[in-house]
């Protein structure tokens, strides 16, 4: 499971969970940072990435399809992957995974590397900032 589980995630499992079921335990910085990014849909776009990059004459417009295809199943993903029977939707970490993809592919590059404003250290310096900050975050 994904989820990040905080204090109160835990008191309402316990209070709804059955004598054998297993208390989870509340996440601490690492376990929230390996679970806030979704690494299957970058590992996704930096293969289509490099596929894409490797046809000639493949459209810009395309290249923006695939990006928002991905952005919109790791929206997908983040809340599937999420979902506990004993718990409320996760909107918060869906919406930082969501983020935290759109942050990766910034700093790859994808389609992003076509708008006239766009730098690699832009890119970089975001992912490492949203990186660090993200597990502060407590849904």
């Amino acid at each position: 499971m994904r989820r990040v589980i905080t204090e109160s995630d835990v008191e309402k499992f316990t209070a709804k969970a059955g004598v054998d079921e297993p208390i989870p335990t509340v996440d601490d910085y690492s376990s929230k940072l390996m679970k806030y990014i979704p690494a299957e849909t970058v590992a996704g776009f930096v293969t289509l990435n490099g596929l894409l990059g490797a046809v000639p004459g493949v459209s810009l417009g395309f290249s923006w399809f695939v990006f928002m295809a991905l952005v919109l199943l790791t929206m997908g993903y983040a809340w599937r992957s999420t979902q506990h029977k004993h718990l409320p939707p996760a909107y918060l970490q869906i919406a930082i995974m969501t983020v935290a993809f759109v942050v990766w592919v910034f700093s790859i590059g994808g389609p992003f590397t076509n708008l006239s404003w766009y730098k690699q250290y832009y890119g970089a310096s975001i992912l490492i900032l949203y990186t660090i900050f993200i597990p502060l975050i407590t849904p």
